[in-house]
């Protein structure tokens, strides 16, 4: 998903740290393949299955 759970911050415009997706606003960080909170494992986003064809990224939803 791309808006975080914690006040909507915009997950597409965060960094990736350690392997995390870190929300741009307030520093939440997200597992992008379980979509689970760092911080908290009851806090979970949706993923989404996704693979990369000919230098494309293929997003299925």
């Amino acid at each position: 998903d791309n808006v975080c759970l914690h006040r909507g911050g915009p997950l597409g415009q965060g960094v990736i740290e350690k392997g995390k997706v870190v929300c741009p606003w307030h520093g939440w960080a997200w597992d992008p393949a379980t979509g689970q909170a760092a911080h908290n494992p009851n806090a979970k986003i949706a993923v989404y299955p996704l693979k990369i064809d000919n230098g494309e990224v293929m997003i299925e939803i």
